[in-house]
């Protein structure tokens, strides 16, 4: 425990009894402790302000370092950043690094199974470690390392949660290695990618995107999500995986030399960047067949997508001996326009989930390895 020699100390202390006994009481004169003590640092360095927050672990962490009772975790947190914020909106414009609070009520909401929220205050507490300079080290900070992946970083109280989203996705990778004998692993993807400032709007929604898929696809149990809600849910998410192809895609195509290649006078659709992908890296993939897909997924939904994701599909109109790669790609154009326009439920989506889900992982990783 820090402690300053401060008024927030003995405040700190007779608050830390009464949670002990059952109540989470932080009164009027801890508040007014607070805030002096805020007024009084409020230009001294984060690590001050980290101190301050850290301090309050001590709630809801046992002597061992294990949680107490989950229900109690996040009033910690929520109460002294609703009192920070308070303090903040009478000091405009001063600001109080609050990156140690937004972090460990992640670290609360994520165990205690509201993956959403707990996303949102990580990356808050990466948005306030920005707003001071710290992201972008050489000591990424312990947000930084959540919302990024960077699991080899020891100094990151919910490294687990980080280690196991990694192991998530390294299957993946492997999958992808193993079908396209390649070599794109964790590290050439942080490389290529996840690092790269100019794609960090991409980085970061393709990794909550992991967050979310590893939520669903481990955590969550097949026999209940066999039901009209869990087909709407993962189509959702299957969605969001092709409008990221798309955008992937979008980086690397010029909107205009599509639009020359193709004689277009109007925007050109994923067709057209998907097109220009495969002419570009020589698959076999035409403007015929995707036009025949097209119509193929229109008129029997079930064997189009069951075939393509299975790598199994061989109808007339497709490719002739296609390779692995133009299975996926085929999969993620068909799947891109589902679900974008209208509720609809299909029993091929939930049965078939974490097959098409590695699929558009797939390309997403081949965009990346070839073209990043």
């Amino acid at each position: 425990m820090h402690r300053f020699n401060e008024p927030i100390d003995d405040e700190f202390e007779k608050a830390l009894i009464f949670f002990r006994n059952g109540k989470f009481i932080l009164d009027l004169s801890f508040k007014q402790a607070l805030f002096d003590f805020l007024t009084k640092h409020k230009n001294d360095s984060y690590e001050i302000h980290d101190h301050l927050f850290e301090n309050f672990t001590s709630f809801w962490l046992n002597p061992d370092y294990t949680l107490k009772p989950i229900q109690l975790c996040d009033l910690v947190f929520d109460k002294i950043l609703s009192l920070v914020h308070e303090w903040e909106d009478k000091n405009k414009p001063d600001k109080i690094h609050k990156g140690t609070p937004y972090y460990f009520y992640g670290t609360v909401s994520i165990l205690k199974g509201d993956i959403e929220k707990g996303l949102l205050l990580m990356h808050q507490a990466y948005q306030e470690d920005k707003r001071l300079g710290r992201v972008g080290t050489d000591k990424p900070t312990p947000a930084e390392c959540f919302i990024l992946l960077e699991h080899g970083v020891k100094e990151q109280f919910f490294r687990q949660k980080v280690v196991e989203t990694v192991n998530f996705l390294n299957e993946r990778l492997e999958c992808y290695r193993t079908i396209n004998q390649t070599s794109l692993d964790i590290d050439l993807l942080r490389t290529k990618f996840l690092k790269k400032s100019s794609y960090y709007k991409e980085a970061l929604f393709f990794v909550y995107s992991i967050y979310k898929l590893k939520k669903i696809i481990n955590e969550i149990e097949p026999r209940i999500r066999e039901n009209t809600i869990a087909s709407y849910m993962e189509t959702t998410l299957i969605f969001e995986l092709c409008k990221l192809v798309e955008v992937l895609l979008k980086n690397i195509y010029l909107e205009d030399s599509v639009k020359a290649r193709y004689g277009l006078r109007r925007t050109p659709t994923l067709f057209y960047y998907t097109l220009f992908f495969c002419e570009d890296i020589n698959l076999s993939l035409k403007k015929e067949n995707l036009d025949f897909l097209n119509g193929e997924r229109d008129r029997n939904f079930k064997n189009t997508i069951t075939k393509l994701t299975n790598h199994t599909y061989s109808d007339t109109g497709f490719v002739t001996n296609p390779i692995a790669i133009e299975f996926d790609v085929a999969l993620t154009y068909c799947l891109r326009n589902f679900g974008g326009h209208k509720i609809e439920e299909r029993e091929t989506i939930y049965k078939e989930f974490p097959k098409i889900v590695q699929s558009i992982l797939n390309m997403l990783f081949f965009i990346i390895e070839k073209k990043y």
